[in-house]
């Protein structure tokens, strides 16, 4: 036996309003409100996803409601306090290219790529040498971006290892995972279900 369950036509009435309101309260999640809307599982899928990866830190880029910018909401590395301070115009980089073509980037030798913005590395004192950066999507639309890098060392700028296309898949695992979790917890705030 197959396990079916087909829409209730009860509720397509209802389907537009709760789309219209799954979009208000996806922009509420934003740098200022990030640690109070995510929780424990969210952090674990993405630091899992990450270490999966292969890579030496990650993070959880959102678009700024209010700014054609991405903000940095969630970093697991060494230099997460500066990183969370970021933001990426949405006008240049390569994070900004991945959040405009909705398609994802993985690449070994980051530093000799004339679109990677080193804003981040100057920032933080480390040196990119291999990122993936897949778009993320909740309430139905790209609102952000998962990217997970491995570092070099200051005399080579090539990453150690690199990532390969298991990597990716992991990353871009991560980011469907937290695509289900963002979405089952705003809609359940929404209609107030109980579960958190």
């Amino acid at each position: 036996m197959r396990f079916t369950l087909l829409p209730d036509p009860r509720f397509r009435e209802h389907g537009s309003a709760l789309t219209d309101r799954l979009d208000k309260a996806a922009k509420l999640v934003t740098r200022d409100t990030f640690n109070d809307f995510a929780d424990d599982l969210m952090a674990t899928v993405l630091e899992d996803g990450f270490y999966a990866a292969n890579g030496d830190e990650g993070t959880l880029w959102l678009v700024n409601p209010g700014k054609p910018e991405l903000d940095a909401v969630f970093n697991n590395g060494p230099t997460a306090d500066k990183v969370l301070t970021y933001s990426q115009s949405l006008d240049r980089g390569l994070i900004s290219m991945v959040f405009s073509t909705g398609q994802s980037f993985c690449e070994n030798n980051i530093s000799e790529n004339p679109e990677h913005d080193k804003t981040v590395d100057r920032r933080t004192g480390s040196i990119t040498g291999a990122m993936i950066a897949v778009p993320f999507y909740f309430a139905q639309q790209c609102r952000g971006i998962l990217s997970c890098v491995q570092l070099a060392n200051t005399a080579s700028p090539s990453p150690r290892r690199g990532f390969d296309m298991d990597s990716m898949q992991e990353v871009s695992r991560a980011a469907s995972l937290l695509t289900r979790l963002f979405d089952f917890k705003l809609i359940s705030l929404i209609i107030g279900y109980g579960h958190n």
